[in-house]
């Protein structure tokens, strides 16, 4: 069977939006970068990393549960799912629009002692309900009534292993002493370019109900 399909390549697109789209997490790993340097930098993504491998197998055990016991439930996941992302699109051109929109660097997040950034990055990760959503996401996309169960896991190790590259990647960005500059710069073209993503895989999603 192959894996690498229409409902997967949507999947993949969702979370690569999602998890690159600017918010706690990576404003925690920028500010701790930035001020601390990139071993605290990257403790911080070995914690987010954790904790999202955790969410991502959790939820995909239990739509793959749910979906054994209750096909019926997959349509309706993919509307929500659908409606979802075409609603972060919208919040995206929102704060693309809004112009004075605070960079998520300014944030409020204090220097931690070396010992707590994983941590830190574990908890941050954890209670972020956008992230813990865009996993939802993701694996509901991945998942439609003619995919196996295993489709859900597929798709959460695919795209964790993508978080690796885009968290990372983030640590080597804010290290640059301009990339503060940079973000505040670029920041508002992220988002356009998160509201296409969001928009083209929730419309997607939804015109195979309609």
């Amino acid at each position: 069977m192959s894996w690498i399909n229409e409902p997967m390549i949507l999947a993949c697109t969702a979370y690569f939006a999602g998890a690159a789209t600017p918010g706690p997490n990576t404003a925690l790993i920028a500010t701790t970068t930035m001020r601390s340097g990139c071993r605290l930098g990257m403790a911080n993504v070995f914690g987010v990393l954790c904790s999202s491998l955790v969410w991502g197998l959790v939820l995909a055990y239990a739509i793959a549960v749910s979906r054994s016991a209750v096909s019926s439930l997959t349509p309706l996941l993919q509307i929500a799912t659908g409606i979802y992302l075409v609603c972060l699109s919208l919040f995206s051109i929102h704060s693309a629009l809004a112009g004075h929109t605070k960079s998520e660097i300014e944030d409020v997040y204090k220097q931690h002692p070396t010992r707590q950034a994983f941590g830190q990055g574990l908890l941050v990760y954890a209670s972020n309900p956008n992230a813990i959503i865009t996993w939802i996401a993701t694996v509901a996309i991945a998942t439609p009534n003619t995919a196996s169960a295993q489709s859900a896991f597929v798709a959460v190790i695919i795209c964790w292993f993508s978080g690796v590259f885009i968290y990372s990647g983030y640590v080597f960005l804010f290290a640059h002493p301009t990339a503060s500059a940079y973000y505040k710069t670029c920041h508002i073209k992220i988002y356009i370019l998160a509201a296409i993503i969001f928009g083209a895989t929730g419309f997607t999603l939804l015109s195979s109900y309609l």
